[in-house]
């Protein structure tokens, strides 16, 4: 039964079995190592009971005299006797499990045979949570916010947001809309990142509803603002769209400015499937530095002429950002509108966050030291 179980081998088991692999071991060296350890602890631990008892029968006589618990300064008030008699109900079990856990740690020879990937972020705890507050801000006031994360190249950018979305979906019961879009370097395209945004966007969307719903949404959209859409940001929403008109509304379109009306038609597109959803809107871009001029004034359109929650997270090289690059207009310019604007630069990790990280791949001890030189 569970009473002659060993307390030190239900801790390896429950060490062997836990939800977060981390927590696991990873080697059998270190598992083969604490079973003979327990072995020789709990044949020790015979010879401790006796003294266990002897000390929890003195503590048992302690409490029935409650009431006449005396200090060397004299006799002490009822309520702090009746304090020191709780304080004194430890069971002989767990003071058994106290004196284990401390003498015989487990996982103390446990090592890797390769290096580990980690998974956490490490040394971005203060801007993850800045992120993570500008959203909750915007669920509150229902004004949109922009956070604009800069820094060098494989720094962390992407990583950073990717950790502050798992953070936010943990934390909110509610569906939330998330879309994420990547500009390329090299492309002809002229929406580039957004083509990827609003794809993310509609799937996000089908996945939490049905069709039905979605074309109820959209259906506010004309049927010429819903080719145009799809011929210039959403190809996908064919599918979901009639194709009744489509010649006589791209005659019309050509007559106009394009540009414009793609623009009008992309806020009206995230305004009608973002009332699907209580929770903010959250779009990520990524890589904005290669956006065009077409990409970063769709983004002013829709930063500028939203109206309700938003959080805007938009990753750069602002080492790659020059002053006449249209972004940089559009950060200057940030200040003049409506909704507020975050600035995270991401600088290099410090010494004790390096520290962490080398200890996470190596599977070290934090009693164990790094070389300097490493």
């Amino acid at each position: 039964s569970k009473e002659f179980i060993p307390y030190v081998l239900s801790r390896i088991v429950s060490k062997m079995t836990n939800k977060n692999a981390d927590e696991r071991y990873q080697s059998a060296f270190g598992l083969c190592h604490d079973l003979q350890g327990a072995r020789d602890y709990i044949d020790a631990e015979k010879k401790l009971d006796p003294c266990i008892h002897k000390y929890i029968s003195k503590l048992k006589h302690l409490k029935s005299r409650k009431g006449n618990l005396s200090s060397n300064a004299g006799v002490v008030s009822k309520n702090e006797a009746h304090r020191r008699a709780r304080k004194l109900s430890t069971s002989t079990e767990e003071i058994r499990q106290l004196i284990e856990e401390e003498e015989f740690p487990l996982g103390q020879q446990d090592c890797f045979s390769s290096l580990r990937r980690v998974y956490r972020m490490i040394g971005r705890d203060a801007e993850r949570q800045q992120i993570a507050d500008s959203y909750f801000s915007t669920s509150k006031t229902g004004k949109p916010i922009s956070v604009l994360v800069g820094g060098y190249s494989g720094i962390g950018k992407s990583t950073l947001v990717k950790e502050v979305i798992r953070q936010i979906e943990t934390q909110v019961q509610s569906k939330i809309l998330i879309g994420k879009g990547k500009f390329a370097q090299y492309t002809n395209d002229s929406y580039g990142g957004f083509t990827g945004l609003f794809c993310e966007l509609l799937d996000k969307a089908m996945s939490d509803y049905q069709s039905k719903s979605i074309v109820s949404a959209l259906s506010s959209l004309s049927h010429k603002e819903q080719n145009l859409l799809s011929s210039q940001l959403l190809p996908r929403l064919k599918t979901l769209i009639k194709k009744e008109n489509e010649a006589q509304s791209e005659n019309e379109v050509a007559a106009r400015n394009v540009q414009v009306l793609t623009e009008v038609v992309a806020l009206k597109f995230l305004t009608c499937l973002s009332k699907l959803y209580e929770s903010p809107l959250i779009i990520f871009i990524d890589d904005v530095q290669w956006a065009g001029a077409n990409s970063v004034a769709l983004l002013q359109r829709i930063l500028g002429n939203y109206k309700y929650p938003l959080l805007a997270i938009l990753a750069f090289r602002d080492n790659e950002i020059t002053k006449n690059h249209p972004l940089a207009k559009f950060i200057s310019s940030l200040d003049l509108q409506a909704h507020d604007a975050l600035t995270i630069e991401l600088t290099e990790l410090s010494k004790p966050s390096v520290d962490s990280l080398v200890r996470e791949i190596l599977g070290l001890g934090r009693e164990e030291e790094i070389s300097e030189n490493l």
